[in-house]
């Protein structure tokens, strides 16, 4: 058997893994048109759910690296949404936001917002990066 044809047969196990991990409710918001209301001269832009289900919200960590002087041999690396492949088709400016969370209840109400997209063909979940943690 191939190695393709190993990670293609562990695919299913090792995604249903992935998700198992996901204990987070995440919502995933398309903004739509953006609006003016005349009389208050307020701004909103009506958007549209296109996912609600599993998740992860995963926090940035700080690793150490010999190779950074400048961080005195410590790298931070950005945190990430986990989302089960296939769940939702995630496009950039798509807004995620934690909107349920037991193990930890202060991640309710963070977002970050879909700046690239995500995929792949062996991949465990999609990873999206968190932007201002």
């Amino acid at each position: 058997m191939t190695l393709g044809a190993e990670i293609a047969a562990a695919l299913p196990e090792l995604r249903a893994a992935a998700i198992s991990r996901m204990t987070d409710t995440i919502k995933a918001t398309r903004p739509g048109a953006t609006t003016t209301d005349p009389a208050t001269g307020a701004v909103s832009t009506a958007g549209a759910t296109v996912y609600e289900g599993p998740g992860r919200w995963k926090p940035a960590t700080t690793i150490p690296s010999a190779d950074d002087v400048a961080t005195s041999g410590r790298v931070r690396t950005s945190g990430e949404v986990h989302l089960p492949v296939g769940a939702y088709k995630p496009l950039p400016g798509d807004v995620l936001e934690c909107i349920g969370c037991v193990l930890d209840p202060n991640l309710i109400g963070r977002k970050t917002v879909v700046r690239s997209l995500v995929g792949g063909s062996q991949v465990t979940a999609y990873r999206i990066p968190i932007e201002g943690e």
